[in-house]
C-alpha cells in the first residue's frame, strides 16, 4: 500500500464543553433530558440546535458565501425556529398570539393578544435540501420529545 492509497482523513474542528450546573436549575434538567436520550442523539439535537441558531451568523462572519446563500442559510434557520415554536404551542396547548393594535401616542403600536381558542397550524415539512444540516420533521421532533 502506497500513500496514494490511504484514504485522505478530513480536519476537524475540536470543541469541549463540560457542564455542571446545580441540581434543582432548569439547566441540569435540560441536560438531565438529554443525558436520558443517550450520547448520540444528544450530541445531534445539540448540534442542530446550534446550527439552526448560529449558522447564519458563523457564515456571515467567515463571509464565504454569497449573498443569496446567506440568506438562505437565514431563511431556513428562522423556518426552523418557527417550526419549534409550532411545535412547543401544539405540545403544550398554547395559543397563538395575534397582533393587537393599541394608539400610543396618536400612533399605531401591534401587541401579540392570545386567541381565545387555540388553532393548531399543519406543520409544513422541511425541504431536504437544506443547507442546515439536521433539520428534521415533525414526526422526527415528535418521536424524540414526545413523551415530555
Amino acid at each position: 500500500m502506497n500513500n496514494n492509497d490511504k484514504p485522505l482523513r478530513k480536519k476537524s474542528v475540536d470543541f469541549r464543553l463540560r457542564l455542571q450546573p446545580l441540581v434543582d436549575s432548569p439547566e441540569a434538567a435540560v441536560l438531565s433530558h438529554l443525558n436520558s436520550l443517550g450520547s448520540r442523539s444528544s450530541n445531534q439535537l445539540i448540534l442542530q440546535v446550534l446550527r439552526t441558531w448560529f449558522l447564519p451568523f458563523a457564515y456571515q462572519e467567515k463571509d464565504n458565501l454569497s449573498d443569496e446563500k446567506l440568506k438562505k442559510v437565514a431563511l431556513e434557520a428562522c423556518n426552523a425556529l418557527e417550526q419549534q415554536i409550532i411545535y412547543i404551542r401544539q405540545v403544550f396547548f398554547l395559543e397563538k398570539p395575534t397582533p393587537h393594535i393599541v394608539m400610543m401616542n396618536g400612533q399605531n403600536s401591534a401587541q401579540a393578544q392570545p386567541l381565545s381558542a387555540p388553532e393548531p397550524e399543519p406543520v409544513p415539512e422541511p425541504k431536504r435540501e437544506s443547507l442546515i444540516k439536521g433539520v428534521g420533521t415533525y414526526e422526527e421532533a415528535e418521536s424524540l420529545f414526545g413523551d415530555m
